[in-house]
């Protein structure tokens, strides 16, 4: 590992070198919309990648927690049962708050890439995605079930599978010398409780009823914007922002002392790059 990895590593580290290619001439690089301030003496064209961020985010090995919750609460039935009025007749009923268990590890599992601004206010972005896989969830406590006049009340436990995260980092441009969390985007596929009673006949409509719960917008949003505040929160994300910074200054040969003349969304080799001229 060089000095200028270990000191990077070591800025990394408190808050939470490779080679430099050679700058692409602007015959190299298919640079789309670049408007230069007329006050600039411009250099060639120097490409983005995001390849001299990967070593620091391979390195990167931190955990965030979720701490906010979500709740589910479904109502399928009067309570017309004779001896107990708060359970379900015919139906089901279940409400209970639930936490994400597992924290979000990064740790070997993120991956960046240049990717267009869908929201038109910066030419490209430095997109980070992190692949958590599988993360696991528990009830607060009981929760509160019945169905057919039977009390069902049971600690539950379930599954967020298949979670990516994005991290979207907007890129330094002529107003703006370094990379801003732009935003969290968390994805995932089915969430699901293990059904823990599964021999009582009665149990298995209500787990079908609170698995088709967990999968509708309302609770898919609240499961989201937990893994929001959460990565939001983190100070290893806002810190992707600054080793951003360190690899856009490795690869572009950018330093403060220079003056982003213009920035475009390129093409390099086929793939998506950043472009940046300055003086």
């Amino acid at each position: 590992m060089t000095k200028t990895m270990v000191t990077v590593m070591g800025v990394a580290a408190a808050m939470f070198a490779g080679c430099v290619g050679a700058p692409l001439e602007d015959a190299d690089m298919a640079v789309e919309g670049v408007n230069v301030a007329p006050s600039c003496n411009l250099l060639p064209a120097h490409p983005f990648t995001g390849s001299g961020i990967t070593p620091w985010l391979d390195a990167l090995n931190v955990t965030v927690p979720v701490s906010g919750a979500f709740t589910l609460a479904l109502d399928t039935a009067p309570g017309n049962c004779f001896f107990n009025a708060n359970l379900a007749g015919a139906g089901v009923r279940a409400s209970g708050t639930f936490h994400v268990t597992s924290p979000i590890a990064l740790h070997g599992n993120l991956a960046g890439s240049v990717v267009a601004d869908g929201a038109g206010v910066d030419p490209y972005e430095y997109r980070v995605r992190v692949h958590v896989g599988d993360v696991t969830f528990a009830s607060d406590g009981d929760v509160v079930m019945s169905t057919n006049c039977l009390s069902l009340n049971r600690p539950l436990v379930g599954t967020v599978h298949a979670l990516d995260i994005d991290v979207d980092l907007a890129a330094p441009k002529p107003s703006r010398s370094h990379f801003v969390v732009r935003r969290v985007t968390p994805s995932f596929g089915t969430v699901t409780v293990v059904n823990p009673d599964a021999l009582i006949p009665s149990f298995t409509p209500v787990c079908n009823a609170i698995n088709t719960q967990l999968a509708s917008a309302s609770v898919r949003a609240m499961i989201s914007d937990a893994i929001v505040a959460a990565m939001g929160g983190a100070s290893a994300v806002s810190g992707l922002a600054t080793l951003a910074d360190l690899g856009f200054a490795s690869e572009t040969g950018f330093a403060s002392s220079n003056t982003i003349c213009s920035d475009a969304l390129s093409t390099c080799s086929g793939a998506a790059c950043g472009s940046v001229r300055y003086n």
